[in-house]
Parts: structure tokens; C-alpha cells; sequence
């Protein structure tokens, strides 16, 4: 088979692929028409464990379905959707897309979130897992006003640990001073933060390191709090390899194996000057969300 050949028979099993998930997404909006769904929102900085609470919280509680990824998996006609990080040239770019804005229809917005959920929701219930890494922090204030009844997981993690991440995962943030990651990092955050006290009792904060520690106690809480019942069947996960910047890895036996010592692991990777840095510009905000009333 000829180099030519061969890219063309890629580009159809891609092709094929996409048509297929196309056609199930409208299928599933079909079916799920007039459903109204209640979100759980997963609100982090990326790298930061929402692929790990979301695909948790799938898994161990009775939910309609998980968003995995918001912000890619917006119906593309949507003024929400956001292209990947890793086709954007710098984090003010970023920054810009991730943020709400004032002119913003509520309306509007609504309805594609709703629609999403139907055309991603295969079972009963009306609670629906949404992980938005970023954006669901970014926008936390305009999704509350879509959907009154939404309620929020915000998990955050040492801050060193996520910017080491961000700039060896992401060109965008990688070729820029580490100035820049900072700020976008302080931002997400404190823009949360803004709009947490309207939130009530209906956001659930959430400290990586202590999640790790003892994962199945804090997601019985988590559970609890968020009012979703245990489910009664488990979802097997598909094995995946454990390849940095790839989402949710170390996968076994259908089940998510926790890493305890992922973020000494990144902190280890640091130039001690940049974790320094890190330490002294982000050390406020960390103890601020560490001191989140009811934190797990």
C-alpha cells in the first residue's frame, strides 16, 4: 500500500468515526427531547483531577450521564464551545475565549447546555456529571444563572503542582514567562471565588491532595453532599496508557487506580526558583481555598 493509500484509508476510518458520533448525537437528542437535566458541574484548573472526580462520580453514583470534556463537546453551533488549548498561541488568546461576557445571552446559553446534555445522556435520571476544566470556573457565575439548580465540585490543587503541568503539557503556556501562567491560574480562582458565596451550600469544595489520600471516603461525602445515590451497577472503564497530558490515566481492570504522589511528583520536576515563585505569588490564594468552609 502506497503512502497515498494509506493516508486516504486514515482519513476515511476518521471520517467514518465522526459521522458516527454525528449521527448517535442526534439520535440521543431525539430521544432525550423535552428532558431537562440537572448539572453537576466539575469546576478546576486543568490537570488539576476534574477528569478524576467527574469519571469517579459516573462511575460509583446513579447519574443520566458524563460530559467528559465541556468545552470541546458544546453542540459546535453553540457560542460556548472552545477549541483545544492545543491550538491556541498564548494564554491571554486562552484567557479570552474562557471567560464569560457581559453581552452573554442566558437564554441562549441554556438552551445549548441543555441540548448538550441530551444529545451525551444515555440513562435515566436528570443529574448530569459536566467536566469543564477551566471553563467551568472561568464561567461559573454565567452557568449558575442558566441553570438555578446546578450544583458545583471545585477541586484545586497545589498550585505549583498545576502550573508545572499547564507549561509542560501546553505549548500556549509553556513558551510564555511563568508570569503568565500564574496570573490565568489567580484568575480562574479568584473568579470563582467572586461568585462562590451565592453558590450556598450547593458547591462542594475539594482539596486534590486530600482527595487522593483516601479517595473512597471523600467520594462517599461527595456523594452525600450532592445528594446522588450509589449506583448499583459499576462502569468498566476502557485500559489507557499512562501518557502525561492525556486526561484520566492508570486505568486497571476497569477501574481508576489513584496516584497519591502525582503533585510531589510535578513540584520534583520544578526549577526550585520557579516553585519558589510559585509559592510565594500563589501561597495566599491556595490557603484561601484550603480555608473553604466544610472542604473536603
Amino acid at each position: 500500500m502506497s503512502f497515498v493509500e494509506a493516508r486516504l484509508k486514515s482519513l476515511q476510518r476518521r471520517t467514518a468515526k465522526s459521522l458516527d458520533r454525528h449521527l448517535l448525537t442526534r439520535v440521543r437528542r431525539l430521544r432525550n427531547a423535552g428532558r431537562e437535566y440537572r448539572p453537576v458541574f466539575v469546576a478546576g484548573a486543568s490537570g488539576g483531577g476534574t477528569s478524576l472526580v467527574a469519571v469517579s462520580l459516573g462511575q460509583r453514583f446513579e447519574c443520566a450521564g458524563v460530559i467528559f470534556e465541556l468545552d470541546v463537546q458544546m453542540l459546535s453551533h453553540s457560542f460556548l464551545s472552545v477549541p483545544r488549548l492545543s491550538s491556541l498561541s498564548s494564554i491571554a488568546e486562552y484567557e479570552d475565549i474562557v471567560t464569560a461576557k457581559p453581552s452573554w445571552s442566558v437564554e441562549r446559553g441554556q438552551r445549548d447546555l441543555q441540548d448538550t446534555f441530551r444529545a451525551y445522556c444515555t440513562d435515566p435520571g436528570d443529574a448530569v456529571i459536566v467536566k469543564g476544566p477551566d471553563i467551568n470556573l472561568a464561567r461559573a457565575q454565567f452557568l449558575d444563572r442558566c441553570c438555578p439548580d446546578a450544583r458545583f465540585v471545585m477541586i484545586f490543587r497545589d498550585p505549583a503542582a498545576n502550573i508545572e503541568g499547564y507549561r509542560r503539557k501546553w505549548r500556549a503556556f509553556g513558551d510564555q514567562p511563568l508570569s503568565e501562567s500564574i496570573r490565568f491560574y489567580r484568575n480562574l480562582y479568584e473568579s470563582f471565588l467572586g461568585g462562590a458565596e451565592s453558590f450556598g451550600d450547593r458547591v462542594v469544595g475539594v482539596e486534590y491532595e486530600k482527595l487522593v489520600a483516601d479517595p473512597d471516603a471523600a467520594f462517599d461525602e461527595i456523594g452525600r453532599r450532592l445528594g446522588l445515590a450509589p449506583t448499583t451497577r459499576i462502569e468498566r472503564l476502557d485500559g489507557r496508557t499512562d501518557v502525561a497530558g492525556k486526561g484520566l490515566r492508570n486505568v486497571r481492570d476497569g477501574r481508576i487506580e489513584v496516584v497519591t504522589d502525582a503533585s510531589q511528583r510535578a513540584r520534583d520536576r520544578l526549577d526550585p526558583a520557579d516553585l519558589e515563585t510559585i509559592r510565594a505569588e500563589l501561597g495566599p490564594l491556595h490557603e484561601r481555598l484550603r480555608a473553604l468552609p466544610e472542604l473536603i
